[in-house]
């Protein structure tokens, strides 16, 4: 009998350690899952910032050189402009502003 009473307490801790470990994961998971969404937010801002810095940046070199419409080199790289706006196209001059 003494043998059963400290299985049967085994028993009813290792129910209770799993039960505490469903429900921490439980609510881990939702949470991690947030997390996920916010960084891929996070980065998308980032992104977004960086293309209008990388704009007006090249702005401001078409500016200074007085190109309206035309083309201004930064960096060895060649930017295409159409009304005083950088040519937005992937396969153009607008790739150079994504580096």
């Amino acid at each position: 009998m003494v043998g059963e009473d400290n299985f049967r307490l085994y028993f009813i801790e290792l129910v209770v350690v799993i039960v505490i470990l469903g429900v921490l994961v439980a609510v881990a998971i939702p949470r991690y899952s947030k997390l996920q969404s916010d960084a891929v937010a996070a980065k998308m801002q980032g992104v977004y910032a960086t293309m209008i810095s990388s704009i007006a940046l090249a702005k401001s070199h078409a500016q200074i050189q007085g190109v309206v419409t035309g083309t201004v080199t930064i960096d060895g790289d060649t930017i295409q402009f159409y009304g005083s706006n950088p040519r937005a196209d992937w396969s153009g001059s607008f790739v150079h502003l994504m580096r």
